[in-house]
């Protein structure tokens, strides 16, 4: 038996046990994003009111609107600006943490489908066909989830902006376009792409694979 035999016969088991760690890893983040996608919605309805982000820069920290219970709002760890309305009925309170919520879910399932991935290249199956599809899905999350949740944000930010001004408030910052969406995720979008074209790198491998076997 040579040392490299040797080297290959104890790195396993360490190999085995920091994939084993890095997946449980994975797993607790995709059920804590779950659980957050959940509670959101849910907990605004505890609430009376709701914020929603408007995607402009204001020049001071708050602004009033002319309507009370209404103002806008910058935190000063981020240029947007948050419209932040003191009463909303109740399917407006939950819409505006939809959006957010749909965020964390993607997280989640993304996490829980890299950790599938992960476990079976772990056991020494990188052509699994559980590799295959948990990378494929990975793509599509991430395609398509960053898009479709900033999207719901906008759309539900332009209602609240509708009803609060048909009220007598005066929002002079307005909202940015539902479809910008499409360009502010561009760059997951392309990520997106780009896991798919792994998935399928992955798919032919385990294709060629089969056929080498059938071979011998």
């Amino acid at each position: 038996m040579n040392f490299r035999s040797i080297l290959a016969r104890t790195s396993r088991p360490a190999m085995t046990i920091a994939g084993g760690l890095v997946i449980a890893f994975i797993d607790l983040v995709a059920l804590t994003n779950f659980i957050r996608a959940l509670v959101l919605p849910i907990n605004q309805l505890t609430k009376p009111g709701g914020e929603v982000a408007l995607r402009v820069v204001l020049s001071e920290t708050t602004a009033a609107t002319g309507l009370a219970g209404v103002t806008l709002w910058m935190p000063s760890s981020s240029g947007a600006v948050e419209l932040r309305v003191a009463d909303l009925p109740t399917d407006l309170r939950f819409l505006t943490e939809v959006g957010p919520a749909l965020g964390y879910l993607g997280w989640a399932i993304g996490a829980w489908l890299l950790a599938r991935a992960l476990s079976s290249i772990v056991d020494g199956r990188p052509f699994a066909g559980r590799v295959v599809g948990a990378v494929a899905g990975l793509g599509v999350v991430l395609l398509l989830v960053p898009t479709v949740s900033d999207y719901v944000e906008r759309v539900v930010a332009n209602d609240v902006v509708g009803r609060v001004e048909r009220a007598g408030a005066v929002i002079p910052y307005g909202t940015t376009r539902p479809s910008e969406a499409f360009l502010t995720s561009l760059d997951t979008m392309i990520i997106g792409l780009i896991v798919l074209l792994v998935a399928e790198a992955f798919r032919q491998g385990r294709k060629m694979s089969a056929e080498l076997e059938g071979l011998v």
